[in-house]
């Protein structure tokens, strides 16, 4: 067979069996990425989280302490953070091992971490803050919205 018939014929099998370099380049930088996002949740749980007077709270003391102010802070359920570690590892390991799968592991630990922040995030504020907190940003954002239309009325003219 000469060349010019393999490459005709689709040339050799060797194409076939490795992707393409920049196929490679890619995989590795997204194993290597979520690698360093795993050890990051994990260094990042045993780092302080919150400083009150003081004291300092990581991840890991809002677990194993208890109390009305660890509850509040940790959004009343703070026997979930334990999966932040869980779920690091196996970002880790996935990533390392199996890293088809570390993609999706690491866009549901991503989400479900934000998710929860968010939550906790939203249900602090919204508990520390009063009705005259909220009729200031309501009126805020009505003047905003109202000034905005009426710039763009009066651009037009």
């Amino acid at each position: 067979m000469t060349r010019a018939s393999e490459s005709v014929s689709g040339g050799s099998n060797l194409s076939a069996a490795k992707p393409a370099w920049s196929t490679r380049v890619a995989s590795f930088t997204t194993r290597t990425l979520l690698v360093l996002a795993g050890l990051g949740l994990l260094a990042g749980f045993f780092m302080p989280w919150v400083s009150l007077e003081a004291m300092r709270l990581s991840g890991f003391a809002l677990v194993i302490n208890s109390g009305q102010a660890i509850d509040a802070l940790a959004g009343g359920n703070s026997v979930l953070l334990i999966a932040i570690p869980i779920l690091a590892v196996a970002l880790i390991a996935s990533a390392l091992f199996m890293p088809r799968l570390s993609i999706w592991l690491g866009l549901i630990t991503g989400s479900a971490i934000i998710l929860y922040g968010i939550v906790t995030l939203m249900r602090f504020f919204l508990g520390m803050t009063g009705a005259g907190m909220w009729l200031t940003v309501a009126a805020s954002l009505l003047a905003l919205v109202v000034g905005l239309i009426a710039s763009g009325r009066s651009s037009r003219r």
